[in-house]
């Protein structure tokens, strides 16, 4: 992140304001109704009793990589609270370095800060990440803060 904020200030001489990524979660009330927390300081309180449930987003990522790196993705997803893989294909079995498609369910909150970095540094730059919306899922997070 920092390398793309000095190449828009040296290159383009703009000033840049780069804020954490936010990811929205859903509040699912006793009464029924629910609610999207798209700002940290609307998260209610660990154990509010109008509460029944708080959902995250999950997404379906893909990664397309060659296959000596299959295991250190496989990993990196697992160690994301990756989930559900469910596609493991083999692209181009024919030649000496073959691609390998892999899916699996992530959790968003855990690919927006550092995932694509991680992923670009244990496959030596060669993987790709495309990843799309899967629906939301229960999760037991709470906020925390200090005093």
């Amino acid at each position: 992140m920092d390398v793309f904020r000095q190449r828009l200030e040296d290159e383009y001489d703009a000033n840049v304001l780069i804020t954490a990524p936010t990811v929205p979660y859903k509040v699912i009330y006793r009464n029924g109704t629910e609610s999207v927390i798209r700002n940290p300081t609307e998260f209610p309180d660990h154990g509010d009793p109008k509460v029944v449930e708080i959902q995250e987003p999950y997404v379906k990522g893909t990664i397309i990589v060659p296959q000596e790196y299959v295991g250190g993705m496989m990993e990196l997803c697992s160690e994301h609270r990756g989930e559900d893989f469910s596609d493991i294909r083999y692209l181009d079995s024919s030649t000496a370095s073959a691609r390998v498609l892999l899916e699996c369910r992530l959790p968003l909150g855990e690919i927006v800060t550092d995932f694509f970095e991680k992923l670009k540094g244990r496959s030596s730059g060669f993987a790709s990440f495309d990843y799309e919306e899967d629906g939301y899922e229960r999760s037991s997070v709470h906020k925390v803060g200090t005093e």
